[in-house]
């Protein structure tokens, strides 16, 4: 019964105690019986009012109250009467009946209280749960009670309340049974933050005081443990109670527990060997969790007061001594981690208030507090993993940099701010010593947060060399190694790779030395970091004069050195790397772009370094991108453009004879201009064009006329050779691509293009190679160039070489055809609908690209056919895809079949008329169903599964009995798609329902759909009882079924599959776990005997090689000798697990096989071989092999056979009729069962 609605009526309260929602809960039953009698004294339910209920109740509450041996017959009575009281009281009215039954009601209540607390414990009748006996008696006492003291008026006497909260809630409160006093302390909470009797309120308050008062002046340990419980209750009162007395209370009475007169060495050991020190530790936890809750309140009327507080509560902490206090040893470890955590938190909650206000005192304080959270944060000495305290305190440490430093930092101009943040830093490098090495995670990255924070106020060069140091001090490969080089990161992030490599000194010898060894790792760091972020603009000057110059002087050491010289040309790479990050808007372009220009020629021309050309190129990329982004936002001066253009001048050329030089000199790396080549080549030719093609952006027009015609005349001159050179051609043609990628070409320039590339678009002459890159640039015209393709006068040509080109298009050129058609139909305006009737030709084209091998190329025809339906008269194409339904070959029609389901699946839900058209074309398609083609069955299983989803009801009814003959007619194409079938089943169930379809199953299927309903069925009723799977049990099941197959594969006639029969096994044997726990206590001496049972549990076996001959795991044929156990009869595997007592597989060679011993009475052994069974032509099976002595098998002289041996089996054997014999046939080697369950 929910006692928190207070919108309900009395009336419907006194319906629930009538009818109790459990029926079955003695408790309930008790509970409407009391309340039904108290409703008939207080005039049955017409007549009667809370107010008489609560009287009568009262009343029967004192009559209710039996001496000593008869409290087993009232006390269940008396929990109903109190749970009665507790709902009625906020029902009274007027509030003036409550007060003057007051008295009363308090005399009854505190005799209950009273009358309990001197049950003795063999008649308490207490339950496990925990709801029954006198606890439940207690428990609703304390509710009851709390309920009266919220509603009683503030008018009634206080001496009464007073005797009635100290007979009452505070007795409970003090109960040792931490059931009672957890519902008392509830009660009081709930009055507490009511703030409904301020009577009640003073009396806790001063009850509070008085026992924090007496705990302080005697702190001994039968006094902290009587604390614990006020301690608690004040963590979640005390703000609401007189908080200003209390709070210093709870100071003193922390200071006295927290106390250490004498920090000798002696006295700490006695201090640590406390035997009872465990509650006192609880007690200063919660104390410090009472501190903190008050210091996170942020309520108006309270904030003056908490802000005065924290100052007062950050210099107490300051001097107590909690290392000592809270020392290893002193009470549980995880109980001390707790207190310390508390104690830790309390100083950043009360210092992060501190300097949201600016407080004068943070600039004494905050150093202090950091040394103190550093000095916690310090793993134990003495053993012990405590390091969650250090990554607790670090990481609350790491906030408060990140909410309130910078904040502080920015709006306060003291003098004293420079020594307080000097200071702060001092106390934090502590992190770095090697006694915080495991906390280093945390720790190291705190000190990185407050560097980031700290740069632009004061000097910090010196806290960042000690921690790129700490890195090479930490063992190789560990997590804190690792963590140093993140903390370094992030604050390479903040201040830049010029204000790093400053304060690194990396310019000076010491600093060529150590990036040549020890600090490499830094360039990485430089450059993850510049990308990840980059608050300050760089210079490209500083790239010039410090980071090439140190390139420079690794090139020279890499020159002249004969050994070693792999780690100073890695260096230069290294260096070169960082490139890119200058380029991203520097500051100085106009300045330094132009000489920067000659030195990245010479560097793209270094046949030494080709490592450095993605690089240069990335940079080039970067650098030509944002400078067309400025001009383009904010436009850019005359001289500044000019200066890009002269150092585009400068880069153009040498790229572009880069590339075209690459197709007869293929160097640097083996280059290719083919982009779609995989490896080191493509990577770098898509490097350099996609440079150009950002570059071309920024260049002059002249210049990009004059390399765009002497880039045609040598791709023309070359296609005209006798014997034309493909590589040429290819990096000519990417050069074209890459102009026409930057959109800076003009028309008479793409015409030209568009001339020189019909001939390699119309021909196969040249190879595939030329006509794929033909095609792809043609891809780029009409994706960039719009207006240049839909014009009248060239569009009808454009599609003629397009369509017209099926007989000589290469099939590596494929793809990019289809993407050049789709651009050029999704590129065509309404008005332009004339010209969709000659993309008819390529329509069996299209189809027969969707059965293509490459998933570019079926998706690009997919989009192509969605185009033109778009763009073209549906009607018309939608005939022109139907056609295909008639062709010859299952191919094509199974391609025109998947071809209707992809435009069924996009358009039907926005095209009414094509809705219309669904219940013909299926109808159509259904036709096909009966081939005996794969491929065409896969295709068909599709369609009939979206035209289930998308026909309305109306229109798929009349195609239903067609429909389910031709899901359930069976032929051996259909075996592999039986779980496809299954699931259009569903749907269908979901749709008509079990009844309809009935009519139309086949005979021998009927078993399938009556599975399936007993499955809905039993689904149903789980859902209609309230029952909840395990959800663990529902995974396991989902990973073993097939999709949505969940009938084991035993109720459709095409048979199991292979992995429903392993499944199958798997559920229902549970074999595999058999092996673990069997051979985890198998001896050597028990394994021959163990042999004798043979290996039933095993769900499928692979063939053995015989004779040591190798098994081919990958071939063709492997499928077919993969044996699938059945459920019924035992498949025995011909490998047999041996283990040793751990658990271990034990592996033997044949000279090593165990003796077996075959008679039990026979204590001779004789050497045993892998045993195989095999099927008995005169007996049953086995029986040649049966030991005459005992359960076992022997191989007798003259026997071609060894026992064990394997036995095929036929599917055929499975069948009803067959099924019987086959069963009989095993019974000699399993165990007897009767006959029906051998069946």
């Amino acid at each position: 019964m929910d006692l928190d609605e207070d919108t309900r009526s009395f009336s419907q309260v006194l319906q629930d105690f009538s009818e109790p929602e459990n029926r079955r809960d003695p408790r309930a039953l008790r509970l409407a019986a009391v309340a039904s009698a108290m409703i008939e004294l207080a005039g049955g339910e017409a007549d009667c009012t809370a107010a008489k209920v609560y009287a009568k109740t009262v009343t029967a509450l004192e009559g209710a109250l039996a001496p000593q041996d008869k409290v087993v017959d009232s006390i269940q009575t008396q929990v109903a009467l109190l749970q009665i009281l507790s709902c009625t009281v906020r029902y009274v009215t007027p509030p003036a009946i409550l007060q003057a039954t007051f008295p009363l009601a308090s005399r009854v209540i505190r005799a209950v209280v009273a009358a309990a607390q001197e049950i003795s414990a063999d008649v308490s009748m207490e339950t496990k749960d925990g709801l029954g006996g006198v606890f439940s008696l207690l428990k609703h006492a304390a509710i009851l009670s709390g309920e009266l003291l919220k509603y009683i008026p503030s008018t009634t006497d206080t001496k009464l309340i007073k005797h009635f909260l100290q007979g009452t809630l505070l007795t409970l409160f003090n109960d040792p049974r931490p059931k009672v006093w957890k519902a008392a302390n509830s009660s009081l909470c709930e009055l507490m933050i009511s703030q409904s009797n301020q009577v009640v309120v003073k009396m806790l308050s001063s009850h509070a005081h008085s026992h924090l008062a007496k705990a302080e002046s005697n702190p001994k340990t039968e006094v902290i443990e009587s604390m614990q419980q006020l301690v608690n209750f004040l963590e979640h009162s005390i703000l609401y109670m007189n908080y200003e007395q209390l709070g210093a209370d709870v100071m003193k009475l922390l200071v006295a527990l927290m106390e250490v007169k004498d920090s000798s060495a002696t006295d700490f050991v006695n201090v640590t060997k406390v035997r009872d020190a465990t509650p006192r530790v609880l007690v200063i936890g919660s104390l410090l969790s009472v501190v903190g809750n008050m210091l996170e309140d942020d309520s108006e009327e309270r904030k003056v007061f908490l802000d005065e507080f924290a100052s007062r509560i950050i210099a107490t902490q300051l001097q107590l001594h909690p290392k000592l206090v809270l020392r290893q040893g002193v009470a549980d470890a995880e109980i001390v981690e707790h207190c310390k955590i508390q104690y830790g938190q309390t100083l950043l909650i009360a210092m992060g208030r501190l300097m949201a206000l600016n407080s004068s005192v943070v600039f004494k304080l905050l150093p202090i507090t950091i040394q103190m959270l550093v000095l916690l944060s310090c793993p134990s000495e003495i053993g012990g993993d405590d390091s969650a305290v250090g990554e607790a305190l670090l990481v609350g440490l790491t906030q408060l940099f990140r909410t309130h430093l910078v904040s502080f930092i920015t709006s306060s101009r003291h003098v004293d701010m420079e020594k307080c943040l000097r200071d702060t830093l001092r106390f934090m490098d502590r992190v770095m010593e090697p006694s915080y090495i495991d906390t280093c995670g945390v720790g190291i990255k705190s000190l990185a947060v407050l560097i980031k924070i700290l740069y632009n106020s004061i000097p910090v060069a010196g806290s960042f060399v000690q921690m790129v140091k700490l890195r090479n001090a930490v063992p190789p490969g560990s997590s804190a190694r690792r963590s140093v080089e993140d903390a370094c990161g992030i604050v390479v992030q903040e201040m830049g790779i010029e204000l790093s490599w400053k304060m690194l000194d990396l310019d000076s010898d010491s600093g060529l030395n150590e990036l040549s060894v020890e600090n490499a790792w830094l360039l990485s760091t430089f450059k993850s970091a510049a990308n990840a972020s980059q608050p300050v603009q760089p210079n490209i000057a500083f790239f010039q004069s410090n980071i090439l110059v140190m390139a420079r002087k690794f090139d020279k050491l890499a020159a002249s050195s004969k050994s070693g010289t792999s780690a100073h040309r890695q260096r230069v790479i290294d260096l070169w790397s960082l490139f890119p990050c200058f380029c991203r808007f520097p500051e100085d372009v106009e300045a330094t772009i132009v000489p920067l220009s000659s030195t990245l020629v010479r560097v793209l021309q270094d046949r030494r370094y080709p490592e450095l050309l993605p690089v240069v190129c990335n940079g080039i990329k970067i650098l030509a991108e944002g400078e067309a982004t400025r001009r383009e936002e904010v436009g850019a001066t005359t001289s500044r453009k000019e200066i890009v253009e002269l150092a585009a001048a400068n880069l153009l050329p040498c790229m572009f004879k880069l590339v075209s030089d690459s197709g007869e000199n293929i160097g640097r790396g083996q280059m290719t201009m083919d982009v779609e080549d995989s490896g080191i080549a493509g990577q770098q030719a898509s490097c350099v064009t996609e440079s150009i093609s950002s570059l071309a952006k920024v260049a002059a027009p002249t210049l990009l006329r004059s390399l765009f015609q002497k880039l045609m005349h040598r791709l023309l001159g070359e296609i005209q050779e006798e014997n034309p050179k493909t590589e040429r051609i290819c990096s000519l043609l990417s050069l074209a691509e890459s102009l026409v990628v930057s959109k800076q070409m003009d028309e008479s320039n793409l015409a030209f293009l568009y001339r020189a590339l019909k001939p390699l678009i119309r021909t196969d002459e040249h190879g595939p190679r030329v006509q794929k890159k033909a095609y792809k640039v043609m891809a780029e015209v009409c994706r960039t160039h719009h207006s240049f393709v839909v014009d009248r006068e060239r569009l009808r040509e454009i599609i003629s070489l397009l369509t017209g080109t099926i007989v000589t298009s290469q099939i590596a050129a494929r793809y990019m055809r289809l993407k050049c058609l789709n651009l050029l139909i999704d590129g065509l305006a309404e008005n332009q609908a004339e010209y969709m009737k000659e993309f008819s030709g390529i329509t069996g084209e299209l189809l027969l690209c969707l059965k293509d091998t490459n998933a570019k190329t079926r998706e690009a025809a997919f989009q192509v056919i969605l185009a033109l339906y778009s763009k073209s008269n549906p009607l018309e194409f939608l005939s022109l895809i139907t056609a295909g339904l008639g062709a010859e070959t299952p191919h094509m029609r199974s391609a025109s079949v998947t071809a209707i389901s992809r435009i069924t699946f996009v358009h039907v839900k926005d095209d009414g008329s094509f809705q219309d058209l669904l219940p013909s074309m299926l109808k159509t398609v259904l036709v096909l169903a009966e081939e005996d083609s794969r491929e065409v069955i896969k295709s068909v299983l599709g369609f009939i599964r979206v035209c289930v989803a998308a026909i309305p009801y109306h229109q798929l009814s009349p195609l239903l009995p067609d429909l389910v003959r031709a899901l359930l007619t069976y032929h051996k194409s259909k075996d592999r798609f039986r779980s496809k079938i299954k699931i259009i089943l569903k749907k269908l169930v979901k749709v008509f329902g079990y009844d309809a379809l009935t009519p139309y199953v086949p005979g021998s299927e009927s078993r399938l759909l009556t599975h399936m309903r007993k499955l809905e069925q039993r689904q149903q009723r789980k859902k209609e009882r309230g029952a909840q799977t395990n959800e663990k049990d529902n995974f396991d099941d989902m990973l073993e079924s097939d999709e949505e197959d969940s009938d084991d594969g035993v109720t459709f006639t095409t048979g199991m599959t292979g992995f429903s029969r392993v499944t199958s096994n798997t559920r229902k044997d549970k074999s595999i776990k058999s092996i673990k726990s069997q051979g985890a206590t198998m001896s050597r001496a028990d394994t021959a005997k163990s042999r004798q049972k043979g290996t039933t549990e095993s769900g499928f076996r692979l063939p053995d090689g015989g004779d040591g001959d190798v098994v081919d795991m990958l071939g063709s044929k492997m499928s077919k000798n993969v044996h699938f156990a059945d459920n019924h009869a035992s498949d025995e595997s011909d490998t047999e697990f041996e283990m040793d007592n751990t658990g271990k597989l034990i592996i033997r060679d044949d000279d090593e096989e165990e003796v077996a011993q075959d008679d039990i009475d026979d204590t001779s052994a004789r050497p045993r071989e892998t045993k195989r069974r095999r099927v008995d032509k005169k007996g049953g099976l086995g029986i040649s092999y049966k030991s005459k002595k005992a359960g076992g098998d022997v191989k007798r002289k003259g026997q071609k056979y060894e026992p064990y041996a394997f036995m095929p089996l036929d599917g055929r054997s499975y069948t009803k009729k067959n099924r019987g014999a086959l069963v009989e046939q095993m019974s000699t080697i399993v165990r007897g069962r009767d006959k029906r369950k051998r069946r």
